[in-house]
């Protein structure tokens, strides 16, 4: 009976937490300013914005394509680090 009580306390919690994540995702913020807005010497910023739970937009991880490279400041030269990884930012 006991460990039937502690199973159902922790899926009830589960459940629980799952809920409030999937509530603060829905309900996230979006960007109040185009992002050119943030460049130039005097930069427009958005107003603090406080929540629990900050607004991150993660960018997806793109790679270059076969013989396509990033172009080197004058003197400077560009090689790959690594090829053929699962995913872009793990090594």
């Amino acid at each position: 009976m006991k460990k039937r009580l502690i199973t159902t306390t922790l899926v009830v919690s589960l459940v629980l937490v799952l809920v409030v994540i999937v509530i603060f995702s829905i309900f996230g913020g979006v960007a109040a300013l185009p992002p050119i807005s943030g460049y130039g010497p005097n930069p427009e910023l958005p107003t603090p914005d406080q929540r629990l739970i900050p607004v991150i937009n993660v960018a997806k991880a793109t790679g270059w394509t076969n013989g396509q490279k990033p172009v080197a400041a004058d003197g400077m030269e560009v090689t790959a680090f690594s090829s053929g990884l699962d995913h872009l930012r793990w090594l």
